[in-house]
């Protein structure tokens, strides 16, 4: 709706470098479902995290599950990176869970360990750990089989937190079960607890100060002005080849399936390899992870 064409204009003006916070278009693929910006309108002005990460399929190599940890890790180093050829970094896009994370210096998801009181240091939230519910280990290699588990234990153990995450999210739904486990407190009362600390909404005081940033977005009052605008860019999108890109991915995914299913097959007693087959043909893509999140794919699953 304009916030990249934008970024553009500014970088021009100011000297800047462009930093995608979109966490979709981080990810390879679906160019025109994700509204990439193309070389043409990017105006060669560099752009950073645009098109970058390979997104999870099947466990493909090279795969990268793109976190908010890591999308702070790599944004922090180009800002550096950016402010070291004294040029301006401009960060755009519509994903605030991982905006937020740059801008306020101590919104985290967990609290420090061990009395650690340094609000610029970031956990390291990768370590394999698990929960069990009902003798059962749940981690994040296997949490996508007990997702109606996970979110009803949710729900018992802080329902206020459970109203606020989707169902069917089984990640972070076991990311705030670690959390009570491990602290031993509900998520969303360390949430306000932050809010209350800073004294504001968003948990966390300005990273970067006033004096060297700014802060804004754009909210379109004019709800017909609005909708003229997506239709006009879902219009864009179609008569790139928005239709071919999408039955190309569906294509590209069950072609993987049945590749990975024939490996399956040499491991296996002949009379199984039919069952394995039809298995991964009939599997759908993970709609929770990677570029497979992008609004509107789902929507077209063959």
């Amino acid at each position: 709706t304009g916030k990249s064409d934008l970024a553009v204009y500014l970088a021009k003006k100011f000297n800047g470098q462009i930093i995608n916070a979109d966490v979709m278009q981080i990810y390879k693929g679906l160019p025109i479902l994700t509204n990439k910006m193309t070389e043409a309108e990017k105006e060669n002005i560099p752009h950073h995290l645009l098109d970058v990460f390979n997104s999870p399929i099947h466990h493909q190599p090279n795969s990268v599950y793109f976190d908010i940890h890591r999308f702070s890790k790599e944004t922090m180093s180009r800002i550096k990176e950016i402010q070291s050829q004294n040029q301006v970094p401009i960060l755009v896009g519509g994903t605030f869970y991982y905006l937020q994370n740059i801008l306020f210096e101590n919104v985290r998801d967990l609290p420090a360990e061990n009395g650690n009181e340094n609000k610029n240091e970031n956990l390291d939230y990768e370590t394999d750990t698990f929960i069990k519910i009902n003798s059962i280990k749940i981690d994040k290699n296997n949490s996508e089989n007990y997702t109606e588990l996970l979110y009803n234990e949710l729900q018992k153990l802080d329902p206020e937190e459970a109203s606020y995450t989707l169902k069917n999210n089984h990640r972070k739904c076991l990311n705030k079960l670690l959390f009570i486990k491990k602290f031993d407190s509900k998520y969303s009362d360390h949430l306000k607890n932050q809010r209350s600390e800073a004294n504001n909404q968003f948990g966390g005081v300005a990273r970067f100060g006033a004096e060297n940033s700014l802060i804004f977005s754009m909210i379109c009052k004019d709800t017909e002005v609005y909708e003229k605008r997506l239709k006009g860019r879902l219009g864009k999108m179609y008569k790139k080849g928005l239709l071919k890109e999408i039955f190309e991915f569906y294509d590209r995914f069950y072609e993987i399936s049945i590749s990975d299913s024939d490996n399956k097959m040499k491991q296996i007693e002949a009379g199984d390899s039919d069952k394995i087959l039809d298995k991964i043909k009939s599997t759908s893509p993970n709609f929770l992870v990677g570029i497979n999140q992008t609004l509107g794919l789902k929507d077209f699953l063959p």
